[in-house]
């Protein structure tokens, strides 16, 4: 029977060292590492230890030190970060992702997606770890929301831990809106297409969602409005007069024209953004206050 806490204490010291002399890490010693990412092809005694969750910080270390390496590594972990389902492997996959976004962005945006997708975890823990490390990068400007990305972040705002909500918040109102107060208008109408998931031929929804990415953050449909309200409503809060004026003009114009026009059917999601629309016009938070 192997001996996981001491094969546990070899795994860590080789990431420790590895930052100090790379150059001396043999490629037998990378191949066993990578093995541990995938406990299905490992001995049974191997399986559901914590030997996997050091060999992702090992292989992170020894990532920042090579960069050819480094991109074998970002993609095998990408593949456990959609496949595993263990709390600490799954955490640790997401930390030294985000670590490596720092050296290596290019490599590691592709994986934002997964990323995000651990944002609908059912385990908070995971669904903290994801967001404060999305934030952090956001803030540094490792990241740019945009896109699918700007949707997911912003539906964390109906998430049932308050924590998490009360850390949204703070990011959007002190970070966001203070690099760009124009973001929350720029897409509020597109956000009335995307969260009801509706594509028509003036108002078409230019963002590639991976399907898990789509099907975790799906808030389309009657069972969901309550929720897309608080999104639409926490938007218009935090919007200038002027912008609310613009948002009325926008939607009058956009969608209720689209929809006097023929241009966008009442059938499925079509008739959700039209009741969506007239719920946000008959709002108090559209109201101007001066």
């Amino acid at each position: 029977m192997p001996n996981v806490p001491e094969f546990s204490r070899y795994i860590f010291a080789i990431g420790e060292a590895s930052q100090y002399c790379p150059e001396e890490v043999e490629k037998d010693t990378e191949y066993r590492l990578v093995k541990l990412l995938f406990p299905k092809k490992l001995p049974v005694s191997l399986k559901n230890t914590p030997l996997q969750a050091m060999a992702v910080i090992t292989l992170g270390k020894m990532s920042l030190q090579n960069d050819l390496f480094a991109k074998d590594v970002v993609s095998l972990l990408g593949c456990v970060l959609r496949e595993t389902d263990d709390i600490i492997v799954k955490v640790n996959v997401i930390n030294v992702l985000a670590d490596l976004c720092i050296r290596y962005t290019s490599m590691v945006e592709p994986l934002i997606p997964d990323i995000c997708v651990c944002l609908k975890d059912p385990r908070e823990k995971v669904r903290e770890t994801a967001l404060v490390q999305l934030i952090q990068l956001l803030q540094q400007d490792y990241l740019k929301l945009r896109g699918s990305f700007y949707f997911n972040i912003f539906s964390m705002l109906c998430d049932k831990d308050k924590t998490i909500v009360d850390s949204i918040i703070y990011f959007i109102t002190e970070s966001l809106l203070v690099k760009n107060k124009n973001i929350l208008y720029q897409n509020f109408v597109a956000g009335l297409y995307y969260y009801n998931k509706c594509e028509t031929e003036d108002m078409f929804m230019r963002t590639t969602q991976t399907q898990k990415e789509a099907e975790v953050f799906d808030l389309s449909g009657e069972d969901n409005a309550e929720k897309r309200m608080i999104l639409y409503k926490f938007m218009l809060e935090h919007m200038t007069d002027e912008h609310r004026f613009k948002i009325t003009y926008k939607v009058c114009m956009d969608i209720l024209g689209a929809v006097v026009n023929d241009k966008m059917s009442l059938n499925g999601a079509g008739r959700h953004v039209l009741k969506d629309s007239l719920m946000v016009l008959a709002c108090d938070e559209i109201k101007l206050s001066s």
